[in-house]
């Protein structure tokens, strides 16, 4: 999460504030498929969400200056909708790196959904991945 601005009293002083933000948690019970009659797609293609993910991911400084050379594996979740959820790093060496690609992905524009008995359904998927700064 980005730093937040912080509170100010009436002078303009910065000051603690306590807040209570609600949130609301629900559990999908909906099946989750990895099999499907019809697979889910990133819009335009494999190329385009490789490409995307070369454009979006930042990778930290340290990684880069090293020259990180690595394959990942991303584990996530795509919605009925196309929306995607429950990302995880999967061999997850750098909680930077992670907080990188969760970026990287809260930007990503909706799949086409799988796929099942006509229907769009909830898969789960896991995108490999080689990354190769020099």
């Amino acid at each position: 999460m980005p730093n937040w601005n912080p509170g100010k009293n009436l002078r303009g002083d910065s000051v603690d504030v306590r807040m209570v933000l609600p949130i609301k948690f629900e559990i999908n019970h909906d099946e989750l498929y990895k099999v499907l009659e019809t697979q889910p797609k990133f819009p335009s293609g494999d190329s385009k969400l490789f490409e995307f993910l070369g454009k979006s991911i930042k990778y930290p400084e340290l990684d880069t200056q090293n020259g990180i050379r690595s394959k990942f594996y991303l584990e996530f979740i795509i919605e009925k909708n196309g929306s995607l959820s429950n990302l995880s790093l999967l061999k997850n060496e750098s909680q930077e790196f992670y907080k990188n690609i969760a970026l990287a992905f809260n930007d990503m524009p909706k799949w086409n959904p799988g796929i099942q008995r006509g229907k769009p359904v909830r898969t789960k998927m896991v995108l490999p991945f080689r990354v190769h700064l020099r």
